[in-house]
Order: structure tokens, then C-alpha cells, then sequence
């Protein structure tokens, strides 16, 4: 069943990170504090990102809310579907990011030391050939980091298509070509169980 429109959004909140002035920082503390998911994402991410060097490919970077941890002297390149514009409020930055129609990435083999996504997994219907992609464009020895959701409410419809468990994880990235796979969870039931009540007491409020 699909849920209401009332129910459910169809564009995700803005989430462009702290850069851009106090009122942004200040912004992303708040959303840091009040959403139990980006403050997961943000505590796994963080010190993955701020110990990269040479270049990183960002997939389904969006407005890039994380693309201030990485370091300067790392090269920064994003990349998104061309669909994202419309169907997930981004907005377009013509100077790092690149936009394409889905499939095949629009970048050479083995150009990038890391590859990073997160929360898009769930999003790509053909996830196979995305994380080969994923693993074509690493350079040898390179590494991809990425987050999933797995107990998250129904999201962006109409493109919230898949959850992953650890068993699954494994299989495709093996089936993808990676190595040396390492799967944890970024939380816990503490944490799950609060983002439940205030996903419930989201759509008791949204409907009433």
C-alpha cells in the first residue's frame, strides 16, 4: 500500500551541510540533533572522510552535505542523476558535480581513490550495476565507504526501492568485485526505537 501524500513527501528535507554562512551551521546542528538518522550518518562518515587523500567520487552527492569534511588536498568530484534536480530539490553545481542519465558513470577506469554514497542505495533499482560501476572507476587499492538505511520509514516516493541486511551487503559487493568487505551498524536499538516514535508521531501530526 502507499501511503498519503499527506503521510509521506515526495522531496526530501534540504540537507546542504554547515557551509554557507552561521544560519546553515546552525541549521545542520539542529537537524543533527532532531534526526536520529543524519546524526548516524554523520558520526560513520566523519572520520572515514576527513583521513582521504588523492580523489573521491562522491555518487548521488546531492547538495553535498558532507563534502566539508573531506580535506582540502583531497580532490572532490560529485555525481548524480540528472533526475535528482527535480525529483529530490537539488540544485545544480556545474563546477565538481556532473549530472548523468543512469547506468554507466561518465568517468574513466580506476580514476578515483575512494568512492563515497550515502542513504542511495535504497534509491538505485538496478543496484548491481551500480556498485560495479562503483568498483570500475576505484583505482587499485582504492576504497569505497557508503551508508544504507535499514529500519527507515518508506522514503522519497516513488524511489525508495530496497533494504540491505549484512548477509546482503556482502553478497552483491562480492558479486561486484570488492574485497575485504566490512559491514557494521551504525546504531542501535536505542536508537532505532526513538526514530520510530518520532516517525510515528510524524504522520499522527502530518494526517491530523
Amino acid at each position: 500500500m502507499m501511503p498519503g501524500k499527506k503521510a509521506e513527501a515526495r522531496k526530501p528535507p534540504v540537507n546542504r551541510g554547515p557551509s554557507g554562512g552561521l544560519v546553515n551551521r546552525l541549521l545542520f546542528a539542529l537537524r543533527k540533533f532532531l534526526d536520529l538518522q543524519v546524526c548516524s550518518v554523520f558520526a560513520s562518515a566523519a572520520p572515514r572522510l576527513k583521513t582521504r587523500s588523492g580523489s573521491l567520487l562522491e555518487v548521488g552527492c546531492g547538495d553535498q552535505p558532507y563534502r566539508f569534511l573531506v580535506p582540502s588536498a583531497c580532490v572532490y568530484r560529485g555525481l548524480d542523476w540528472e533526475g535528482a534536480k527535480a525529483e529530490f530539490a537539488v540544485e545544480p553545481i556545474s563546477d565538481v558535480v556532473v549530472y548523468y542519465q543512469g547506468a554507466t558513470f561518465p568517468m574513466p577506469d580506476q580514476a578515483f581513490n575512494s568512492v563515497f554514497h550515502t542513504e542511495v542505495l535504497e534509491h538505485v533499482i538496478d543496484f548491481r550495476t551500480f556498485l560495479s560501476e562503483c568498483r570500475r572507476v576505484l583505482k587499485p587499492g582504492g576504497e569505497m565507504m557508503f551508508t544504507v538505511p535499514f529500519q527507515a520509514r518508506f522514503h522519497h516516493i516513488p524511489h525508495d526501492y530496497w533494504r540491505f541486511t549484512k548477509s546482503g551487503l556482502e553478497l552483491i559487493l562480492s558479486e561486484a568485485g570488492f574485497t575485504e568487505v566490512d559491514v557494521t551498524s551504525r546504531s542501535t536499538d536505542l536508537v532505532v526505537a526513538p526514530y520510530k516514535v518520532v516517525g510515528g508521531l510524524y504522520r499522527v501530526c502530518i494526517c491530523a
